[in-house]
């Protein structure tokens, strides 16, 4: 699947979401729907891990000087 795919996927289930009842699904298929969404969401736009932020402010042996 492309990005773009991926990306219309995510709009389109956020959409249904966010104009629907919980009376339209099932018991359960709600909540993992918007699990769905939430994970489409970080593959889309991936939030940098702790370790990630640290590395791109340079190394330690320098952070006291």
């Amino acid at each position: 699947m492309t990005y773009q795919q991926l990306n219309n996927l995510h709009t389109q289930l956020k959409s249904v979401l966010t104009s629907s009842n919980e009376e339209d699904f099932k018991s359960g298929h709600l909540e993992k729907l918007e699990e769905i969404c939430d994970d489409l969401e970080s593959i889309l736009d991936p939030e940098p891990s702790d370790q990630e932020m640290m590395a791109a402010f340079g190394t330690k042996w320098h952070d006291g000087l």
